[in-house]
């Protein structure tokens, strides 16, 4: 269990050494604020025994109770519930008291104790009735005058109704968070520059603790505003984190997760998204921070082809939807694969072995499928299938008990669960997840990776069940020699090919199209209405004793995952089956589709039985190609929608806003076509020919290529091949007819020895150099009319100018405090003009080394813009194109393009992708999101007027 496991270290290697105090030892919502030390004196012992046998220890404060923690381990963890408690005050000893020097105990009057970890086990929690009885504290060092008032007010508050509680211990804890400031001495480095510092809950498995993060040019720093961390000031260096993810925490978009590089993670929650966003953007501003490419671009794409497996597919997936294991109400979820418990062996070419992959586990059943169906029909609204989740703190910890026992000793109040509810058997929790009206609960991650957990390693005193069997290690099936072979061969049935075809259908249930809405009915997916994410504004909620009950019932249901999908997810391509007799689902499509996933209408296609997908953000029409490869459609924006072509049955992520900036990627997924295979190299020669026979591109006005047969390798007029260092392409001619395109006759006659040796050429390229420039996305690059300057526009802000020739970047420019989405280079190349996702367009003078002209160009992002020698055409996700006079720029002339609007166009009624521009500027072409190519206008205008 990587949170259990988990041994977090700062850049001076401190871990987090085992204590037996801890958060998990306090109640949900219990703060611990501070300690004291302090000597026990055992209650009911005479004067002499109690001086004798006093424990010397640290008395903890915190929101709802005192827990005393004695130095020697062989003494339990003590609780006082306030709300147990009869009286707190001095106590009142004789004179001559040897107990009593300075006169600073504390008397604690408790009807009940609560005692956990004796001899430091892990065993539940004894639970005393102490009637009356005095526990008395003599403070060590501090003055009781000091630390009576802060227990008086604690004990106070714990006699309010709970709503009086509750907004009192809100201002008891903002006032101790003010009087709390980070203390700057820890800073590692005096020069290091402070960013920015806000108050954040460090999240962990089951709880938070609240502190102060600061950000400075080289590190981070989170000092929490207690000592249960041994580490006053925990301190990361910005080089070690590889990744950052923005997540959500109790359905709500304000967690951020950082990856480093010692294989542990962050996870901090903030007080709004807002707050969230503008730390994030800051971190990625710092120059520090290196984090790694992402690689989930192409990822479905990817694990069609094979190249990732099921289960590191299923874990981006989860990750992609905000699940992580420092929160197990999203701990990330995984599929009952097999069916088959009870047999001596796991055949594997057997259907029967498998779970139906096309239901949600709650509907596997008919019978219980049709009891819920009736209970859903005569249900109020918000209706719901099923009550409890197949993905909750309680399902993760039923599962890890054995690993993870005082996490399940926290969840419930120190006790263990019953142990004929326990995770006992693998095959009767099947059973139970089959039939059990409240049982659809799914796996976990480590059914398929770990073992441990199976077995009861600690020696756990899990109880006695009615049958006289102890609780011990997890019951395997017959077919598993031990645990390792037990997860091994689950790993085994995960990636098999049977899974592998139908493992998209589980996919559309969590994490796509069926996972809500009209959809989700239908497949009988339904789960309460709180485990959505947007079904409740927490932030709306002033009411605290309301808003605490959401959060609460948030923890118990669990989340549904964040919805990736809105269309169908594709199925993967298997090369040969093993389950040759088991037909597919019918929902698989026999024929693969030619219709393009963001459109709704036909564009000639084979109808299948696969609903025709639709855009995530819409439902515009389109018409597309089916091609041989799917192409990636990049997302330009985290708040408006993306478009994609080129891909037969391509499908987006409905949302990528907490997901790492450059993987807001777009992924293509589906089928290739059936049609004859074809190779990267007959596109390339399709391309060539295609130019050189409409006599248009670069082909045009060089050569053409003969209209002889392709059947054979060209040849020069001495008879020797010109291309004897590249591939030779095999092809037979194709007549305009048949395939779309000018016939290869239709070319002109033209030097067959020059066009050869040009197309030669071609196929020699190389890559002769790479550099890695930005972090973030590359949204735009343009090469400088010498050709030796490389200018490139980027999601990091920044544009960047390199020099080709000195193999070496000549500048950075960090543009804007928004992502870059375009670039142009003016005619004598003095100047670049930039695009923002902030609305504006700015233009860097190369010469002077500064911006010297920015202005607001659209209502919306900036999305795309073309710069000819007079003209500037800007597009923006606001629909509309805009026409500037530049014509200052190309004259060298001063002059701001921002006050020489010419006319807008609103033409297209989604955003506008790209434009371009004729080279006489007569004419402008935009295109659309929905598929729409509009020749925007055309300029019959004197531009020496326009100019005055």
């Amino acid at each position: 269990m990587a949170f259990v496991r988990a041994r977090e270290q700062d850049e001076q290697g401190l871990s987090a050494v085992s204590q037996r105090f801890s958060l998990l030892l306090l109640e949900h919502n219990e703060a611990y604020l501070e300690d004291f030390s302090v000597f026990y004196y055992p209650a009911a012992a005479t004067e002499d025994e109690a001086v004798r046998r006093k424990l010397g220890g640290r008395l903890r404060l915190c929101s709802m109770s005192l827990v005393f923690d004695p130095q020697d381990e062989a003494y339990p963890i003590m609780k006082f519930p306030f709300k147990k408690c009869r009286g707190i005050g001095k106590w009142a000893g004789s004179l001559k008291s040897r107990l009593d020097l300075r006169g600073d105990i504390l008397a604690v009057v408790a009807d009940e104790v609560v005692t956990a970890r004796e001899h430091n086990i892990v065993a539940p929690y004894t639970f005393t009735k102490t009637p009356g009885v005095e526990y008395k504290f003599a403070l060590r060092y501090a003055q009781f005058a000091q630390v009576y008032p802060q227990i008086r007010e604690l004990y106070r508050v714990s006699t309010l109704s709970t709503r009086e509680r509750r907004q009192e211990m809100a201002l008891i804890e903002a006032r101790r968070r003010e009087l709390s400031p980070f203390d700057h001495s820890w800073l590692e480095d005096l020069a290091e520059r402070i960013v920015t510092e806000v108050s954040v809950d460090r999240v962990t498995p089951l709880v938070s603790n609240r502190g102060r993060l600061l950000l400075t040019s080289s590190r981070i720093y989170f000092q929490p505003f207690n000592n249960v961390d041994p580490v006053p000031v925990r301190k990361y260096r910005l080089g070690s984190v590889q990744r950052i993810v923005k997540r959500r925490y109790l359905l709500r978009q304000i967690g951020l997760e950082l990856f480093l590089n010692n294989d542990t993670s962050l996870f901090f929650a903030f007080g709004s998204q807002e707050e969230r966003d503008r730390f994030h953007d800051q971190l990625l501003l710092q120059p520090s921070i290196n984090v790694q490419p992402s690689d989930t671009e192409n990822l479905t794409l990817r694990w069609q082809r094979g190249e990732v497996s099921n289960y590191d597919y299923l874990y981006a997936l989860n990750s992609l939807a905000d699940r992580s294991v420092n929160d197990l109400t999203q701990y990330p979820v995984f599929p009952w694969v097999i069916s088959d418990y009870t047999s001596a062996s796991l055949d594997l070419n057997s259907p029967s072995t498998f779970r139906d992959l096309t239901k949600p586990i709650g509907a596997l059943d008919p019978q219980r499928l049709e009891m819920l169906q009736q209970r859903y029909d005569e249900m109020p609204e918000p209706k719901f299938l099923y009550g409890t989740h197949y993905s909750t703190p309680g399902y993760v910890l039923y599962y890890l008990v054995r690993e993870a026992p005082e996490y399940m000793l926290c969840l419930q109040n120190g006790r263990f669960d019953q142990p004929d509810r326990m995770f006992c058997s693998v095959a009767e929790t099947w059973k139970s997840v089959r039939s059990q009206s409240g049982d659809v609960k799914e796996l976990i991650p480590e059914f398929y990776s770990e073992s441990d957990f199976l077995q009861n390693k600690n020696g756990l005193n899990l109880g006695m069940r009615q049958d006289m069997s102890r609780v011990n290690d997890v019951q395997l099936p017959p077919w598993a020699k031990n645990a390792s072979d037990f997860t091994a061969k689950c790993r085994q049935a995960l990636e098999c090919d049977y899974v592998s075809q139908r493992l998209h259908h589980w996919i559309d249930l969590i994490f796509g199209y069926k996972q809500r809405g009209p959809e989700a009915v239908k497949a009988a997916n339904l789960f309460y209405y709180l485990t959505y994410e947007g079904a409740v504004d927490l932030d709306a909620i002033t009411d605290p004793v309301e808003r605490s009950s959401l959060e609460a019932q948030i923890h118990e249901f669990g989340q549904t995952p964040k919805q990736i999908f809105t269309a169908p997810h594709p199925a993967r391509r298997v090369q040969s089956s093993t389950v040759s007799d088991a037909p597919l689902p019918s929902s698989t499509p026999a024929t693969p589709t030619t219709r393009h996933a963001w459109g709704n209408s036909s564009s000639g296609s084979t109808a299948t039985d696969t609903p025709t997908p639709r855009h995530a953000w819409g439902s515009s029409a389109t018409n597309s190609v089916a091609s041989d490869t799917p192409q990636p459609a990049q997302i330009n924006s985290p708040l408006r929608s993306a478009s994609a072509t080129g891909s037969s049955t391509a499908f987006s992520f409905s949302s990528m806003s907490s997901a790492l900036p450059e993987q807001r990627t777009a992924l293509p997924a589906s089928p290739a076509p059936a049609t004859p295979t074809r190779t990267r190299q007959d596109d390339d020669l399709d391309f060539v020919l295609n130019m050189a026979s409409s006599g248009s591109g670069f082909a045009a006005g060089r050569s053409s290529l003969s209209s002889s047969s392709f059947s054979e390798t060209p040849k020069s007029a001495s008879g020797a091949s010109t291309f004897a260092n590249a591939p030779t392409p095999t092809r037979h001619s194709t007549s305009s007819a048949s395939s779309g395109r000018p016939s290869i006759s239709a070319a002109p006659s033209v030097d067959t020895s020059s066009q050869s040796a040009w197309y030669s050429n071609v196929l020699q390229l190389r890559l002769q150099s790479s550099a890695k420039l930005h972090r973030l996305n590359v949204a735009a690059v343009k090469l400088s009319k010498d050709g030796e300057t490389l200018f490139s526009a980027s999601h990091d802000y920044s544009l960047k100018m390199f020099s080709l020739a000195d193999d070496r970047q000549l500048r950075s420019i960090n543009i804007s405090e928004m992502a870059l989405s375009s670039c142009a280079l003016d005619q004598d190349g003095k100047g670049v003009i930039v695009g923002s996702w902030d609305n504006n367009l700015y233009y860097y003078s190369i010469e002077f080394g500064r911006i010297t002209e920015s202005w607001n160009g659209h209502d919306d992002a900036i999305s795309c813009l073309a710069l000819g020698s007079r003209i500037l055409i800007t597009a923006s996700w606001d629909s509309t194109v805009k026409l500037w006079n530049a014509g200052n720029i190309a004259s060298g002339r001063r002059g701001s393009i921002g006050s020489s609007l010419l006319c807008e166009f609103v033409d297209h009624d989604t955003e506008v992708k790209c434009v371009a521009i004729s080279p006489d500027e007569r004419v402008a072409i935009s295109g659309a999101a929905d598929g729409r190519v509009e020749l925007s206008f055309v300029l019959l205008m004197d531009w020496n007027a326009a100019e005055h």
